[in-house]
């Protein structure tokens, strides 16, 4: 059997020796070609690196959240560097890049094109990441506002990840951001797969359990997970085969799998979550705290040093600028205590509307269906107030109170237009929706 020893050292040579431009079918099954990006990600992408740089890039998603302009970030993790050239152009000149990794080839390949592309706010360190706490470079720059991961906690030791989240909380400011892009399966791998070094590499023998997961950043005090994407990552025979191969197990291996994934509905994704290191509860917070309402209003209102014109607070809730959502209370109540903060609007809402709780598990289904209608969950206001003493909207034939232009709200509202049929009233009278 490989030792841990034998499985590091693997993983190591691995990425220390993958060539730019590989074509093989684990960079295509991993590596992301499809997950959307805002135009200043693009922008930023397009800017920062060539072809070259970013095929050796081996993570699994964009980690690069919203509101960065002059954000001092730090990348666990970083690889070619690929990300931080990003992160350089999306913080400007008043913010400060730091990437970390084991590969010394890594980061020298990193620092390399850091200096040619001229990336002065970008430098980079050969480091563990169970020992970032004592990295000099790593603690000089502390406190970070935002810290991302992509697809290398998963490399991390099991038995070190609390300890390696707790460091990230302590490295954070007060409101500050984790990021993570990383691997999850829906159930335990088992040993005969942790013992597998190519598995490693792949990420999957140390993919998150998302309980584990969860529990880990309960564990290092960090907020409530919020699921930002997530795609479902399908093995092919061929991955199978090698995967059989290298832990030793031939014969009915591809079909053993089959079976296994059938049985117990195994499923490997990839999926981006955004954690904060809370701000202390402050008298706005406690306003939309007891509030007796399950909702609560936010305005998204940018400074003059972010060009962002939206932020994607969760997969769900896309807040443009000026516009106000209405949201569950305890996301509302996370992004006050978080360095989003200061960029919104935050107030209780002003009428009983029923907002499910988001999901938060990668494997659940992208459609959650509340009070029996398959809508977002977040709502745009357009300067209107649903006024239903209700608990919930149904689809049932019944009477609500609501403003007389409300039949333009459904008939352009994602998600409402299930209640185009609904006998509505304005406050000064009856009147259909055809009539609204």
């Amino acid at each position: 059997a490989n030792s841990l020893e034998h499985i590091q050292h693997s993983v190591r040579r691995f990425y220390d020796q993958r060539k730019a431009g590989d074509d093989s079918e684990w960079t295509r099954w991993l590596c992301p070609t499809d997950v959307p990006a805002s135009r200043l990600v693009r922008q930023a992408m397009a800017q920062s690196c060539d072809g070259e740089h970013r095929s050796r890039s081996c993570g699994c998603g964009r980690p690069f959240p919203d509101l960065l302009a002059g954000s001092k970030v730090l990348d666990i993790g970083c690889g070619s560097g690929a990300d931080c050239a990003c992160l350089s152009h999306l913080v400007g000149r008043d913010g400060h890049v730091v990437g970390l990794d084991l590969c010394p080839t890594l980061v020298s390949y990193a620092r390399t094109h850091a200096d040619e592309a001229g990336l002065s706010n970008v430098e980079f360190v050969c480091c563990d990441a169970e020992d970032m706490s004592n990295e000099e470079t790593v603690m000089s720059n502390a406190p970070y506002d935002v810290i991302v991961a992509n697809c290398s906690l998963c490399q991390v030791r099991g038995g070190a990840r609390s300890s390696v989240l707790k460091q990230v909380h302590s490295l954070l400011k007060p409101g500050g951001e984790l990021y993570v892009c990383d691997l999850f399966v829906s159930v335990d791998v088992g040993d005969c797969v942790r013992r597998s070094s190519k598995a490693w590499v792949e990420g999957v023998a140390g993919a998150w359990m998302w309980s584990s997961f969860q529990s880990a950043a309960e564990e290092a005090d960090f907020s409530k997970p919020l699921l930002v994407a997530s795609r479902r990552l399908d093995m092919s025979d061929e991955r199978r085969r090698d995967l059989a191969a290298d832990m030793g197990v031939f014969g009915r291996a591809v079909d053993m799998l089959h079976e296994l994934e059938d049985a117990s509905g195994f499923q490997v994704c990839a999926a981006s979550y955004r954690l904060f290191r809370s701000l202390p509860v402050d008298d706005a917070v406690s306003e939309v705290a007891d509030s007796p309402l399950n909702a609560a209003r936010i305005v998204f209102n940018p400074s003059a040093a972010h060009l962002d014109t939206h932020v994607q607070l969760t997969r769900k809730i896309v807040c443009h600028s000026s516009r106000p959502v209405v949201v569950a209370k305890e996301i509302a109540a996370i992004v006050q205590r978080s360095r989003l903060a200061s960029s919104f609007a935050v107030s209780p809402a002003q009428s009983v509307i029923h907002v499910q709780s988001e999901c938060i598990e990668p494997f659940l289904p992208k459609s959650t269906t509340t009070a029996g209608l398959s809508t977002p969950l977040s709502m745009p206001l357009n300067g209107l107030t649903l006024l239903t003493a209700a608990p919930a909207i149904s689809c049932s034939m019944r009477t609500i109170s609501v403003p007389p232009n409300l039949g333009n709200v459904l008939n352009t509202t994602p998600g409402l237009k299930e209640l185009r049929d609904l006998v509505v009233q304005s406050k000064n009278g009856g009147c259909g929706p055809r009539g609204c």
